[in-house]
């Protein structure tokens, strides 16, 4: 198994801030964790709801370590 570790960036909920959460995880269990990581992020926009007005932008990059 090939072991990854995932890092969330820039979670924009209302604010521009940065959340980095390293996870370690299997190849076998990447649907599980993105699963999970939907289902927080719907859970905490519940709780703290996003003003409509603003633009959303989705952006997703890769970074290469040396």
């Amino acid at each position: 198994m090939i072991a990854l570790n995932f890092l969330l960036l820039n979670l924009v909920i209302k604010f521009f801030f940065t959340v980095t959460y390293p996870l370690e995880v299997c190849l076998k269990y990447i649907e599980e964790v993105i699963a999970n990581l939907k289902e927080a992020t719907e859970l905490y926009i519940e709780e703290f709801p996003i003003n409509k007005t603003n633009p959303r932008i989705l952006t997703t990059f890769e970074v290469l370590s040396a």
